[in-house]
């Protein structure tokens, strides 16, 4: 924060680039608004015959684009099943971010929820940030794993470092 690094501090923050560069190599982003399902399966077949991909991660699934059809609730559930399909047919998982609506269910569709093989949902108990950077508590819930167990973990985001730690002694 103040631009002054102990030897100690730089030496952590060498060892943490050569480490994000070694995964660097294996990461590959694909940054177009508006990306037509379509589009995002030929990218990802084009992807995996260079190399093995492990992991699709879509922010944000309500961004792609579907056939348009009278209703945004039936594009949502259209991309929703693609997604499905392209997770199956490439033998890759996909997790797919969505907002919440105002009630915490799934923005526009509840087929995303349905067709999901799990569902996990970070909710904060506060319904607004304060204006400063102070940590925030949250819950981290799994409410759908078709083959596990669900349940919560309490814990604080940390907004000065953009992570979630768990919260102790809950």
């Amino acid at each position: 924060r103040t631009g002054d690094l102990r030897e100690k501090q730089f030496e952590s923050m060498v060892s943490a680039t050569k480490r994000v560069r070694d995964y660097a190599q294996n990461i590959t982003f694909f940054d177009q608004p508006g990306i037509s399902l379509l589009r995002l399966g030929a990218v990802v077949r084009q992807v995996s015959a260079q190399r093995k991909i492990d992991l699709v991660v879509i922010d944000y699934l309500q961004l792609l684009q579907a056939e348009k059809t009278y209703s945004r609730e039936r594009e949502v559930s259209a991309i929703s099943s693609s997604l499905v399909a392209l997770a199956r047919g490439n033998g890759v998982p996909v997790v797919a971010l969505s907002q919440l609506n105002q009630v915490g269910d799934i923005r526009e569709s509840q087929a995303v929820k349905h067709d999901a093989y799990g569902v996990i949902l970070i909710k904060y108990d506060q319904d607004e940030f304060p204006e400063d950077t102070s940590d925030v508590p949250a819950d981290i819930g799994v409410v759908k794993h078709r083959n596990g167990m669900l349940g919560r973990v309490p814990v604080t985001f940390e907004r000065s470092l953009g992570r979630f730690v768990e919260r102790r002694g809950w």
